[in-house]
């Protein structure tokens, strides 16, 4: 019975390791805050992706985050029919691994942004699309 007992529990404490390991990789948008990103790469498309920018000032990452977490997604959203005008993606240090990853077109009444790990498109608020833009073009 003993034996029985130290199975299971062993069990159950590599299940918890691992679903808590799995949960800190899958990341959304929400969820940002759990994992520390260090770095937001940006390629402007209009320049053929010929320079990749960075972001790693944590104040300026972290009110991405915030701008981000704001968005309004939507089903209804129809892709743009042209490409993205930005794109950009999270990282941690030392770590190639986008965490998020987002393409964003702009245009004269609002900002489309499109979420790549959702797979939806969503709306950044008026209010904070000034903001967003100067962030992005650093």
């Amino acid at each position: 019975m003993n034996k029985f007992l130290i199975i299971i529990s062993s069990i159950l404490v590599l299940l918890l390791i691992i679903l808590s390991s799995v949960n800190f990789i899958k990341v959304s948008t929400n969820d940002i805050k759990e994992v520390n990103i260090d770095m937001i790469r940006i390629v402007d498309n209009k320049d053929k992706f010929s320079t990749i920018g960075k972001i790693t000032d944590s104040k300026e990452i972290k009110r991405i985050i915030e701008i981000l977490q704001q968005v309004k997604w939507s089903d209804d959203i129809k892709k743009p029919e042209t490409e993205p005008d930005y794109s950009f993606w999270m990282e941690q240090e030392n770590n190639n691994i986008r965490v998020e990853n987002y393409d964003i077109w702009y245009s004269t009444n609002t900002i489309i942004i499109y979420d790549n790990s959702k797979g939806q498109y969503g709306f950044i608020q008026s209010k904070d699309e000034t903001e967003l833009k100067n962030l992005l073009k650093k």
